[in-house]
This record gives C-alpha cells, sequence and structure tokens, in this order.
C-alpha cells in the first residue's frame, strides 16, 4: 500500500478513525477504523461451503425434529424407537456440524469475530442455541432410556404415557420454532448486508 510517513494505508485509516472519534463521530469512525476485511484473501469457495454446509445443517436439524415429533407417542412401537434414535442422532450431529460450521463462519469467512463480538443479535442466537441445546437433552435422555428399556425386556417397546410424550412434544415444538427463526434471522441479516 501507499506510505504515509513509515506508516502504511491501513495505519492512516486507523489514524484517522481514530482522530474522527475523538470529534464526537462514533459510527463513522468505527467504520474508517477498521482493519481490511480479513476476508479479503479467502476463497469465495471455501466460504460458500461454509455457508451452505451451515444451512445444510440447519435443515437436518428442522428435518430430524419434524420426525421426531411425529413420531412421539405414548406408546411407541419398536419401530418408533428405532426411528427416534435415529432421528435424535441425526439432529446432535447436525447441531455440532451447526456449531463447527458457524464457528467456520464467524472466525474465516464471514464478517469477523470483530463484527459478531459486538452484535446483539449474534449472541441472543448463541444463548438460545444452548438453551434449546440444553433442553434437547430431556428428549435425548428419554428416548435412550426408552431404548435400554426395550433392551432389557426382550425387545417389547416401554409404554411411555401421555403426560411425558406431551412433554417431549412440547419440547419439539419449542426447538423447530426456535430452528425455523434462525432461517428468518438470517434472512434479515443477508437484506442488511
Amino acid at each position: 500500500g501507499a506510505e504515509v510517513e513509515g506508516a502504511t494505508e491501513a495505519d492512516a485509516l486507523s489514524e484517522r478513525g481514530a482522530a474522527l472519534a475523538a470529534l464526537g463521530s462514533a459510527p463513522l469512525a468505527t467504520l474508517l477504523a477498521m482493519p481490511p476485511a480479513a476476508t479479503a484473501a479467502v476463497s469465495p469457495v471455501a466460504s460458500a461451503g461454509a455457508a451452505y454446509g451451515h444451512f445444510l445443517c440447519l435443515t437436518l436439524m428442522i428435518a430430524s425434529l419434524t420426525v421426531e415429533r411425529l413420531t412421539v407417542s405414548a406408546k411407541p412401537t419398536k419401530d418408533d424407537l428405532t426411528t427416534l434414535l435415529v432421528a435424535d442422532s441425526v439432529y446432535g450431529i447436525a447441531g455440532i456440524g451447526m456449531l463447527y460450521t458457524g464457528y467456520l463462519r464467524v472466525t474465516q469467512y464471514g464478517k469477523g469475530w470483530d463484527f459478531y463480538q459486538h452484535e446483539p443479535l449474534f449472541w441472543t442466537k448463541m444463548f438460545l442455541f444452548g438453551v434449546v441445546g440444553s433442553a434437547s437433552l430431556f428428549c435425548t435422555a428419554n428416548i435412550i432410556r426408552c431404548q435400554i428399556a426395550m433392551t432389557e425386556a426382550d425387545g417389547v417397546p416401554p409404554v411411555v404415557g401421555e403426560k411425558l410424550a406431551n412433554r417431549m412434544k412440547k419440547i419439539i415444538n419449542a426447538e423447530v420454532r426456535f430452528a425455523r427463526s434462525r432461517g428468518r434471522w438470517r434472512a434479515r441479516a443477508c437484506a442488511e448486508d
């Protein structure tokens, strides 16, 4: 870049941004003081791969939750319990994939940590992702408990009961609502870009 009294152009922009901040133009100063985007040297293919991977994981999560919601019942069959186990496993793997691809998008392919660390919507999503993930452990524990009970009873599925089945359905409904809202939040964020 161009040299300005021994400093690079980026240093000059940062100094100019700091001077504007002292004058009270904080939003403009912040914009000017920011270093060049870290994504300038990133492959657009890798960035798109991380983005599509993120949305694929979201889609898998919604699909597996839908299967779980339609399969949970007070008197599950052996096939129902197998379907629940597979769907819950897919949900867990997709959740881990969602965290990993999200991490890649924040640190390497997105706007960078400097942007996201001050973004309230990002922290709201992270908090809710943690809450929903923790709530899903209730369903996972009960699915595993039913599998163990069925194995110990020589393949006879246990009766879950209406109360427990309804509680699991409510949790799964909340998870589906959250997962669907993530897509709407992302659509809004893309519209603002």
